[in-house]
């Protein structure tokens, strides 16, 4: 096993646009957008205001908080323009809720 002449490196990233504006922007009324926004042990407050941000592009937002999701359980929550949808608990449930709106809207 050869040793590494590098104890440690720095990678310098630069922020990029979110694939999610473009999308909107140029097939907004042609399709529908889902958007997913992950966040970190986020309180009630700060949910919301991503999710908000995620609605301004897309027509629907899975939110998830990596607290809460563990090997037994994906809890998630829906969000569209009017709203927020009952929770979940797994990714099946998820699933059927996404093909369920897909079918009514689409």
């Amino acid at each position: 096993v050869s040793q590494s002449r590098y104890q440690s490196m720095t990678i310098e990233l630069e922020p990029r646009h979110k694939i999610l504006d473009k999308l909107y922007d140029q097939l907004s009324g042609k399709t529908k957008i889902v958007g997913f926004k992950l966040t970190a042990n986020a309180n009630e407050k700060t949910k919301i205001e991503k999710v908000n941000k995620v609605l301004d592009h897309a027509d629907l937002v899975v939110l998830n908080d990596l607290k809460e999701i563990t090997d037994k359980n994906h809890h998630y929550e829906i969000f569209n323009s009017s709203g927020r949808w009952p929770e979940g608990k797994t990714k099946q449930d998820l699933a059927k809720d996404l093909i369920s709106w897909a079918e009514k809207n689409i």
